[in-house]
């Protein structure tokens, strides 16, 4: 899902809206908030239906998407998110090659990912990256132009050596308070390593 820069700026627009109204954690708030925001500012509906429908179908929890890509990142005086490009390719060259090459595990490693660029104040780059991977059709080789080699998926083609799997110690704490997705996230991976 490849997000222009207009509607990223809508969507983070309307999701501050919805934080000071101390609503954040309503989809159905921030969907009515972005169709009012996105027609202010010429997007079309059809953009905005797309947006949504998108978010809804490949997430379990779109807001938890909506969060991770506008909460961590603060806007300077003039509103534009600045990445910090060392932060970013640091995180990317960390948390990418995580991903096994399996459709069937996108969707988790996609919500981990977004999860963990927001907790490292990366989240705007790392949703732009994972829009441009989903609107890919081949999302290894998209993963390749950053120079990261992931399995190909059972497709046939030669896999590159895969990363060392990483130990328990390997993934962030759980800290009181954390979400129970995210426990469940991190027992999933424990499991599929053999933990």
């Amino acid at each position: 899902m490849e997000i222009d820069a207009s509607l990223a700026t809508v969507i983070s627009q309307t999701y501050d809206d919805v934080v000071a109204a101390g609503t954040e954690g309503d989809w159905a708030t921030f969907v009515g908030g972005l169709a009012e925001r996105a027609e202010t500012a010429g997007i079309p509906p059809e953009t905005v239906a797309a947006f949504v429908e998108g978010l809804e179908n490949n997430n379990s929890n779109p807001m938890n998407f909506i969060v991770a890509m506008c909460a961590v990142d603060e806007p300077h005086a003039d509103g534009v998110r600045e990445v910090d490009e060392h932060a970013w390719n640091g995180f990317l060259a960390e948390c990418g090659p995580l991903w096994d090459g399996q459709e069937s595990s996108w969707v988790q490693f996609r919500e981990w990912f977004l999860y963990e660029a927001g907790q490292r104040a990366v989240a705007t780059a790392a949703g732009e990256f994972i829009g441009y991977v989903e609107s890919q059709g081949d999302k290894a080789a998209a993963f390749a132009q950053y120079g990261i080699a992931v399995a190909r998926g059972g497709d046939g083609a030669e896999a590159p050596v895969e990363a060392p799997a990483a130990g328990p110690t390997g993934f962030p704490a759980v800290q009181p308070g954390d979400s129970g997705e995210w426990v469940r996230y991190l027992d999933d991976m424990l499991k599929s390593k053999g933990f």
